[in-house]
């Protein structure tokens, strides 16, 4: 826009014409103006004459003065309109500019004078034109002071976001602009939400509950986690007393004192701490939880944020073989979510009582139904009809499948379906077993995420597994501590670099390849593989890589959860071994030997040499000097029998005092030379401990029960004294 002309004080030949005017008129108004009839009157006319010169002159003054004043003042808004931050831009009803101020002018890339004519719209970005057409139409037709959000594109610049305020003049002919830059803001608002989101996602992909409190107690936030761990939806957790609700009655008074202190102080004797608590589920069934407490200050307030592991089945683990703990496992995933079992013909053969309960519908109306029979056909799904028809014929098992219905009774429901063909004994024909999860309020989380960044990288930070994001790329965008602590790093540091950057070559390309396999198929991956610490110790973990997608579905990173099994490690050899071994010789116990046996009798190391072997006199021993002795005696015996043979050869306690010796890819030469150096050995030769024995050789797998009885009778004839050693 134009600078406005200040107001300029007349020139001395308008005085002249001015002065002229008034003298005209003076001497008309006067010819009808009779004379003074007094001195008096005349003196006192000329004193009113003077009176009013006076007044005019200090009108005239004041006229000056408010001029001066007005031009100072126009000068300042002319400077104000030129400067301001802001864009000013003035259209008529086409939309052409007739005036801008520099600001307007910088925003669009031009001189002022060029600007001057040009259509605005011409600027917009061709996706938000109509959209600003119709903005401009409702300016003129005099709704008020409207505004938009637009993006500017500019010549040989990055494209401008801006926000948009017009209203029309009074006059209708024109419209003000004033125009924003809010580039900037967008993109740090996008960066936000981004990263506030992959947060949020993580908490809800983590296998521990995480609960948030604040200082009354309440609950404020929990994930899926928690939800499954407490036995009751999210809804109902974050609106309780966590003491009252989930806190055994018995450790409430004490639970109750720590969190008082806590909220005045910040501190308290579980706070930054990995402690084991009782905990109580919904149904009022108690259980043993794994809890690591921390503080956070917000707003002058302490909250408390917890993360917590129920260790009932690591608990068990010491008392239950490992098959029996898979099947616990495998029934607890299943029964706690909608599961129906369906037949060949896609029928419900059965339906657990949560699946009742969720979609409010009864047995009699459900069993022995078609699956997309029920409801108002929810299930009638074209894809889900391949799904379940392929697992009959070809496939084994879907997972993940999401069916999103507005459900009988229940209302709009998110479920994910995972499906696995079963064989049933009793038909002999394929089945289908259906497990549903009710992911609704997860995804109206998801849809809600308001909890700030400090929030979500407290919670990141908190969680006491190794925990990661990775972007598309690889690289790594969020790390928590105890992942830094693995690397001697602060999290920070590792932000921004790839598994080439910190991991050894032959480790780094495994990774990458694990990787690109989850963002390749969008499946969760679960490794196990061992790691060193800090300390240098060797550690068994268990990873989990699960991909996640933006708002669109595109796969844009990968989020990744170790925990340490070392325990459960450590447990499962310990069992094996026992499964395996005698637990007073420690050797191979009846039932390994009989496996090896049947694994070698389908081999080919033929000759498959047997020494059978019993330690004389066990009974006497027992009954004179106990069973102690007796024990010390076949430990002996098992020591003598374990040294003399090779380590390949399966050297196992038969039962009682009877032991079994079998030397794979061995004549029997070789076995009678093994059995001759026990016999010469000192422990032996010297009557400390005596031993009969018997040896046969089987030629091929047919012979091999023929040579177990020959050991064993040679072995009895030795015992008997018939014979020294028989072979």
């Amino acid at each position: 826009m134009k600078s406005l002309n200040k107001t300029k004080p007349p020139s001395g030949d308008a005085v002249t014409k001015l002065r002229s005017r008034a003298e005209k008129l003076v001497r008309a108004r006067t010819d009808n103006v009779h004379a003074p009839r007094s001195r008096e009157k005349a003196i006192q006319l000329v004193h009113e004459l003077e009176v009013h010169q006076v007044e005019l002159e200090m009108q005239n003054e004041e006229l000056r003065r408010a001029r001066t004043a007005l031009e100072t003042s126009l000068g300042k808004y002319t400077d104000l309109y030129d400067f301001a931050p802001v864009g000013y831009f003035t259209l008529d009803r086409i939309g052409l500019i007739s005036a801008v101020n520099l600001s307007g002018a910088g925003l669009l890339g031009g001189d002022r004078s060029r600007l001057i004519g040009r259509r605005f719209g011409q600027f917009v970005t061709a996706q938000d034109r109509p959209a600003f057409t119709a903005f401009l139409g409702a300016v003129f037709a005099g709704k008020g002071t409207e505004t938009i959000e637009a993006s500017l594109l500019i010549k040989g610049k990055r494209p401008l976001i801006v926000q948009i305020e017009a209203l029309a003049a009074a006059s209708g002919k024109e419209c003000r602009l004033a125009v924003i830059d809010i580039t900037e803001r967008r993109r740090a608002e996008d960066a936000w939400r981004e990263s506030e989101a992959r947060m949020y996602r993580l908490t809800e992909m983590a296998a521990d509950a995480i609960i948030m409190l604040n200082d009354s107690g309440t609950v404020t936030f929990c994930n899926a986690a928690a939800e499954q761990m407490f036995g009751c939806p999210g809804a109902e957790i974050t609106r309780c007393d966590f003491h009252r609700s989930f806190i055994p009655e018995r450790f409430r008074t004490a639970a109750k004192q720590g969190f008082d202190r806590f909220k005045e102080q910040g501190t308290g004797p579980l706070i930054n701490k990995t402690t084991e608590v009782t905990a109580l589920r919904k149904d009022g069934t108690e259980f043993p939880l794994e809890l690591s407490l921390s503080g956070l200050r917000i707003k002058g307030e302490w909250h408390a944020i917890a993360i917590m592991r129920d260790v009932t089945e690591r608990k068990q683990l010491d008392k239950d073989v490992q098959d029996a703990r898979e099947y616990a496992e495998s029934i607890v995933e299943t029964v706690r979510r909608p599961l129906v079992v369906l037949d060949s013909d896609l029928r419900i053969v059965s339906a657990n009582p949560s699946f009742f309960s969720t979609f409010k519908v009864a047995p009699a109306e459900t069993v022995g139904r078609s699956i997309y029979d029920l409801g108002n056909r929810q299930w009638d799904i074209p894809r889900l009809r391949v799904l379940l028809e392929g697992l009959l014929h070809r496939n084994t098992a879907f997972n993940r499948f999401e069916v999103e219905h507005d459900f009988p009774g229940i209302g709009r429901k998110i479920i994910l379906l995972n499906a696995r063909r079963i064989f049933r004994k009793n038909s002999g024909t394929p089945s289908i077993l259906l497990a549903m999860e009710d992911i609704t309020e997860r995804r109206r989380s998801e849809e809600r995420i308001s909890e700030v960044m400090r929030q979500q990288q407290a919670i990141l930070d908190n969680i006491p597994n190794i925990a990661w994001l990775k972007d598309r790329e690889g690289r790594y965008v969020a790390v928590n501590k105890p992942f830094g602590r693995l690397f001697g790093m602060a999290p920070k540091d590792l932000v921004g670099k790839s598994d080439r950057d910190i991991y050894p070559p032959e480790l780094a390309e495994k990774y990458e390849k694990d990787f690109r396999e989850v963002m390749e198929t969008g499946t969760r991956k679960y490794i196990e593989e061992s790691i060193v610490d800090p300390e240098g110790k060797t550690r068994y973990v268990e990873k989990t890589e699960t991909p996640f997608s933006d708002d669109g579905g595109a796969i844009i990173g990968v989020i990744g959860i170790t925990h340490d099994i070392t325990d459960r490690k450590e447990v499962e050899v310990k069992l094996r071994h026992h499964s395996t071994h005698d637990m007073l010789t420690g050797l191979y116990n009846r039932a390994f030997f009989e496996e090896e046996l049947d694994r070698l009798a389908r081999g080919r190391q033929f000759p498959l040499s047997i020494v059978m072997a019993d330690v004389n006199g066990l009974k006497k021993v027992n009954d004179t000097l106990g069973h102690d002795a007796g024990d010390a005696l076949l430990r002996s015996a098992a020591r003598i029998l374990l040294g003399a043979f090779r380590a390949e050869d399966i050297v196992a306690r038969f039962g009682g005092d009877e032991f079994i010796v079998l030397l794979p890819g061995t004549d029997i030469k070789v076995a009678e030379d093994s059995v001759k150096r026990i016999m010469s050995c000192t422990e032996v030769a010297n009557g400390q401990v005596s031993i009969a024995f018997g040896i046969a050789s089987a030629g091929h797998k047919d012979q091999i029960v023929e040579a177990l009885k020959l050991s064993d009778e040679r072995m009895y004839q030795h015992k008997s004294g018939r014979k020294d050693l028989q072979v």
